[in-house]
């Protein structure tokens, strides 16, 4: 029901916007992949699945290249308008990305259920490319750091069972 509700007016807010401004919706980046792109998945509409795809679109159009260390995790911050953005520039919260990859596989199996496979499977690629990040991140005593400073190139802290446990949801969801 909440899941409904928040979708609901998500996409009211979007709609009479015209845009996709997270910025001006006050959406962290990061809560973009956690709660409504999986939300509006779930509701399960056209609307909804345009919606999640503009989320989802925009999150891999400024996730980090390639060749960055962090290759292909969406932001943690964004904009230069909230202050929590521009103070932690830079900093990413490493659990956040698999949030993203589960989003992504979630929205390329609705499309795919609704006969958009081919459109299905850019989501499923961008999902495959934070796994591959993750696994290159991890340690040899299999540890994935919690926090990385794109601006120092160092990471924090070791990982918390919680992204092993996302990591674990990630890899069932594409069957390895």
């Amino acid at each position: 029901m909440k899941s409904r509700l928040f979708a609901s007016l998500l996409l009211a807010v979007v709609a009479a916007q015209g845009e996709t401004d997270w910025a001006r919706l006050n959406i962290a980046a990061r809560e973009q992949a956690k709660t409504p792109i999986r939300a509006l998945v779930r509701y399960n509409t056209a609307d909804a699945r345009a919606i999640a795809r503009k989320m989802a679109d925009w999150l891999i159009a400024h996730s980090q290249p390639a060749d960055a260390p962090l290759a292909h995790f969406p932001p943690t911050y964004w904009g230069d308008r909230r202050d929590v953005a521009v103070k932690n520039a830079g900093q990413n919260m490493l659990l956040y990305p698999a949030h993203a990859a589960l989003a992504y596989l979630d929205l390329a199996d609705v499309l795919r259920r609704a006969g958009h496979g081919a459109d299905s499977r850019k989501y499923q690629a961008a999902a495959l490319d934070i796994a591959r990040t993750y696994a290159r991140l991890q340690r040899a005593d299999g540890t994935i750091p919690t926090y990385f400073d794109s601006r120092k190139g160092c990471d924090w802290a070791n990982c918390m069972i919680y992204v092993a446990d996302r990591l674990e949801a990630l890899a069932d969801a594409i069957g390895e």
